[in-house]
């Protein structure tokens, strides 16, 4: 079980599976380590993720990825009672 919301570690999950294929640009997000001082279980600080977005307003933190690439990134969530897992795929045409 994940301590408070949750959408922090999953949204730090989305930028664990695609760091190995994007470079350092690609991401934009408020550290959770850094303004918070909290470690989220599991994730490397450098993918600690700040997620505060209610309504869309300005002065709410998201989490953006950029695609960089030519190819398509495409990212599959599985869900296996509690457990989610994020894996990213980059292919250099539409996946099947």
């Amino acid at each position: 079980r994940i301590q408070g919301g949750g959408l922090c570690d999953l949204a730090s999950r989305f930028v664990m599976a695609a760091r190995p294929l994007l470079p350092a640009k690609a991401f934009r997000f408020v550290n959770h380590l850094r303004s918070k001082g909290i470690r989220l279980a599991g994730v490397p600080a450098r993918d600690s993720v700040s997620i505060w977005a209610v309504g869309g307003g300005p002065g709410e933190q998201d989490l953006k990825i950029t695609n960089t690439t030519g190819g398509w990134l495409q990212f599959i969530t599985t869900r296996e009672g509690e457990k989610i897992t994020v894996t990213a795929l980059l292919w250099d045409r539409p996946p099947p």
